[in-house]
């Protein structure tokens, strides 16, 4: 996230429902084998610490999933087609999720130059 964005989502995480949607949406994708990234950050923001609930996503400073898939028949098939609708399907939480994130960001505009 840029600054900006990545403000927002501490704001937004700051609510445990948010954090808690999103901590399910991750072990899902976990459980069907997506991957996210490793948190980037040591210490926790301002507003955060280890004894709330999945806090660990604070730590995060962008929020995505993703799988590695090696090139196999599926691949160079159009099967590649069903098989990446299904991605697709399996991403739309995190998707809604995001999008959610982003309608609550701040607005900032740029000072007049008048």
């Amino acid at each position: 996230f840029k600054p900006p964005l990545l403000s927002a989502y501490r704001d937004y995480i700051k609510n445990l429902q948010r954090r808690d949607e999103l901590h399910q949406i991750l072990t899902q994708l976990k459980s069907k084998g997506y991957s996210i990234p490793e948190p980037h950050y040591k210490r926790y923001p301002t507003g955060f610490n280890e004894k709330m609930n999945h806090a660990y996503l604070s730590l995060h400073r962008s929020m995505f999933a993703y799988v590695i898939s090696k090139p196999n028949k599926t691949f160079h098939s159009s099967a590649i087609v069903d098989k990446s609708f299904g991605i697709y399907e399996d991403m739309l939480d995190l998707q809604q999720w995001v999008y959610e994130l982003t309608l609550h960001q701040k607005v900032y505009e740029k000072p007049s130059a008048f």
